[in-house]
This record gives C-alpha cells, sequence and structure tokens, in this order.
C-alpha cells in the first residue's frame, strides 16, 4: 500500500510539473506581445511602427527555444531569428545584435 501512495504522489508530482511548462504557442504568444511591446516603447525602434506579425517557436533541448518572428517593416516582412529561455512561467527573448538592421537601411 506504501508503494501504491508513493507512485501515486510521484505522478501528481510530474503532473503538477509538466502543467506549469507553457506550450509552444503560448510560448510563440508571449515573446510576440513582449517583443511588440519592446519595439513600441524602446526609443531605437518606436519611430518606425514595427508591427510583429508572428513568431513561431521550436524547442531546442531543456528551457531552450529557438524562434522567428515575423517583423511587418514599410508593408515588407522580416524574419528575425531569435534565442527563448522559459523557466515555467516567465520567458525570455533575445535578438542577436544586428537582428533589426533591416530598420536602419
Amino acid at each position: 500500500m506504501k508503494k501504491i501512495v508513493q507512485i501515486i504522489a510521484s505522478l501528481m508530482i510530474v503532473a503538477a510539473i509538466a502543467g506549469c511548462w507553457m506550450s509552444t504557442e503560448d510560448i510563440g504568444d508571449t515573446v510576440k506581445s513582449s517583443m511588440q511591446e519592446t519595439l513600441s516603447t524602446d526609443s531605437n525602434f518606436k519611430e518606425h511602427n514595427l508591427k510583429v506579425q508572428d513568431v513561431q517557436v521550436l524547442k531546442k533541448g531543456g528551457n531552450s527555444y529557438k524562434g522567428i518572428a515575423s517583423i511587418l517593416y514599410n508593408g515588407t516582412s522580416h524574419d528575425v531569428p531569435i534565442e527563448i529561455t522559459v523557466d515555467g512561467r516567465n520567458v525570455m527573448w533575445e535578438a542577436a545584435p544586428g537582428s533589426f538592421l533591416f530598420v536602419r537601411l
């Protein structure tokens, strides 16, 4: 009986932990929102009226993901590669230096 209780408790813990993790769609939506807020408020970008159209996300491993953000600028869509880290509830994204050079061209 003790063994069954331990197994059930272990399964409940695994289910609780798994429930905290976000799907790739949730991560994409979160990054899209965060990125749009950054582009709309950062002094380097806000005057350019950039629009984040979509963010596609693929899992690399562990809590690391790769993504492609589609950014609309002057009627043209530009793909911006991003690195994403997720700790269950928090999402951090980063674009490599030079990823937004299309704005300056």
